[in-house]
């Protein structure tokens, strides 16, 4: 249980109390599609879906991206089991991003960065030149890894199991 709502997991609650950290109005599973639920919407001027999984590594990322695929039309984040996701994308050194972002396009979801927007300093994901979910274009900036890393810890903490 997190604010009065029962998740299937701790790790959707754990996203659940880390969306509240960086400020996003979410609800939680908020409409079937045929054959699959997504974990959250979160609201905005650009909404989102976003798709929770035990992902670790990008494979497993893709096998959770199968299911947004599926239901094209809907942009999906699909997260893991960190808000930090780190691929080699051949550079000196390990790039981060929130997770896949599931597009409108046929078989696409391809890596997004967490984003920190110039114009209203919301958290957000960066998509082309427009931010989710504020909707504000060219965003500036992005969290650090230390400010990902300690939101997440203290979602951790708001939704540890107590007797």
């Amino acid at each position: 249980m997190y604010r009065d709502t029962r998740f299937r997991s701790r790790l959707e609650a754990r996203w659940a109390a880390f969306f509240d950290l960086v400020g996003w109005r979410w609800t939680y599973e908020p409409f079937d599609t045929d054959g699959w639920i997504p974990d959250f919407l979160i609201h905005g001027e650009v909404p989102l879906l976003v798709e929770v999984g035990p992902c670790v590594m990008e494979p497993d990322y893709r096998r959770k991206a199968a299911k947004p695929l599926q239901a094209l039309g809907h942009v999906t984040l699909v997260v893991g089991v960190s808000p930090i996701l780190e691929l080699d994308i051949g550079s000196d050194i390990p790039w981060s991003f929130a997770g896949l972002l599931v597009n409108d396009a046929p078989g696409l979801a391809e890596p997004v960065e967490w984003s920190r927007c110039d114009a209203c300093r919301a958290i957000g994901v960066q998509q082309d030149d427009a931010g989710r979910p504020c909707g504000h274009r060219f965003s500036v900036g992005s969290p650090t890894d230390l400010e990902l890393t300690t939101w997440w810890n203290r979602a951790g903490n708001a939704v540890q199991w107590r007797p």
